[in-house]
């Protein structure tokens, strides 16, 4: 009899600790603007709070997993209207490079949303905790949705010296990245601190690149334009290993690779030799009908600094 009462006792003491256990566990309660399903957390009365998307929340990988796999620019403004204060670094990133696989070039267009500035806010409030992946992917986003850098001096410049306090630390796809996009957006800051931060820039990808035994074609087009575009450059010694390294890989370059590189060349003064231009030359050739219209203007006006016509290239006379 003792040892029931004791057994019924402890059964009763684990019940109640259950109970107030379950009560602390967030509840699958109603579904987003999207049909996602929310996690609705039990006040400490034991009421419910209402269903409200400041007050939902989604567990951070399914958050972050949702963003990636959105399908268009409306849903991503919808996650972040509902979700954004549970947003931290990650969801941050997930969400610029997402929202500019879907609305590239429409920067513009986005500025008059309400949520696009929400996601802004968002992203200045955290840039002091951004990690090197975050920076590189809100750069590259914010280069494909093609960013005004004169009308967000002020945000690239905030970025900017996030970037900066972690730059020895970004790996090489991270490196590409954000000089691509800092080329791409034509940065140009006035303060010291802004240029100190492009100089250091480039010479981490320098770094990065002397120490990669074999770089990507896109790193190296990339590599090249951007510093063309910024107008800062290593030594000429190593622009001319990055032309040898090129040359190697010129087969395997795509028309834009191929269009970034003729134009830095030209743009940064340097003689490439008359090896690597045939060698342009027949990748030129073999790929043109794959050339957009804006990497074909490229090619001809890059071709045109070496006295090279383009139409000489596609179609040679028989002298």
């Amino acid at each position: 009899k003792l040892r029931m009462q004791s057994f019924l006792g402890v059964l009763t003491r684990s019940s109640m600790m259950w109970s107030l256990a379950v009560r602390r566990l967030p509840l699958l309660r109603g579904r987003d603007a999207l049909g996602l399903p929310l996690l609705v957390r039990r006040s400490t009365s034991g009421v419910d709070p209402p269903h409200h998307g400041k007050v939902a929340v989604m567990y951070p990988q399914i958050l972050n997993r949702r963003l990636s796999r959105v399908r268009s620019a409306e849903e991503v403004l919808a996650l972040v209207d509902s979700h954004s204060e549970s947003f931290d670094c990650i969801h941050l990133g997930t969400a610029f490079v997402s929202l500019s696989r879907h609305a590239a070039g429409q920067y513009f267009d986005l500025q008059g949303d309400p949520t696009f500035d929400v996601l802004l806010t968002r992203l200045r409030t955290l840039l002091p905790q951004a990690r090197p992946r975050t920076l590189a992917s809100v750069w590259f986003a914010l280069a494909k949705l093609q960013c005004d850098p004169e009308k967000e001096k002020e945000l690239l410049l905030q970025l900017a010296h996030a970037s900066a306090v972690h730059l020895p630390r970004f790996n090489h796809r991270d490196v590409t990245s954000t000089i691509w996009a800092c080329g791409y957006l034509g940065v140009a800051f006035e303060s010291k601190d802004g240029r100190q931060f492009l100089d250091d820039l480039v010479e981490v990808s320098a770094q990065k690149l002397r120490h990669d035994p074999n770089p990507s074609p896109l790193s190296l087009s990339n590599s090249l334009w951007a510093y063309a575009r910024l107008r800062r450059h290593p030594e000429r010694d190593f622009i001319r290993q990055l032309l040898d390294e090129s040359q190697e890989s010129l087969p395997n370059f795509q028309p834009r690779d191929l269009s970034q590189t003729l134009w830095a060349v030209a743009t940064l003064r340097c003689d490439p030799g008359k090896g690597f231009l045939d060698d342009v030359v027949t990748a030129t050739r073999r790929q043109m009908r794959d050339f957009s219209d804006n990497d074909a203007h490229i090619m001809r006006k890059a071709f045109g600094e070496f006295g090279i016509d383009l139409a000489e290239v596609l179609h040679p006379s028989d002298d």
